[in-house]
């Protein structure tokens, strides 16, 4: 396997080749409306993801415990504490 631009440049005939050459075949069609129902769903949990990151920042600025932070999001104190201690002590960003 080519590990470098310069590699991938002259390997990039044999490469096409094995793309032109792939066979397709039903094993390759995606269903477009799960498709689409899976990247509304993974772009919704992002957004809960920062969500929550943000509120148990906050929590901790007002001295909620790991314990309870947990609890509220169904899992141990210590594994919210792996999860988001590094967020919680970085400095705020200021606005402008």
């Amino acid at each position: 396997m080519p590990r470098s631009l310069n590699e991938l440049i002259q390997h990039a005939d044999f490469y096409a080749k094995q793309f032109e050459d792939y066979p397709t075949g039903s094993q390759d069609a995606i269903d477009s409306v799960t498709f689409n129902a899976l990247w509304s769903a993974g772009q919704q949990k992002s957004v809960l993801e920062n969500s929550i990151a943000e509120l148990v920042v906050k929590a901790r600025s007002e001295n909620m415990s790991w314990k309870l932070i947990g609890q509220i999001l169904g899992t141990s104190g210590e594994a919210a504490r792996q999860r988001y201690g590094s967020i919680t002590k970085r400095k705020p960003k200021r606005s402008a």
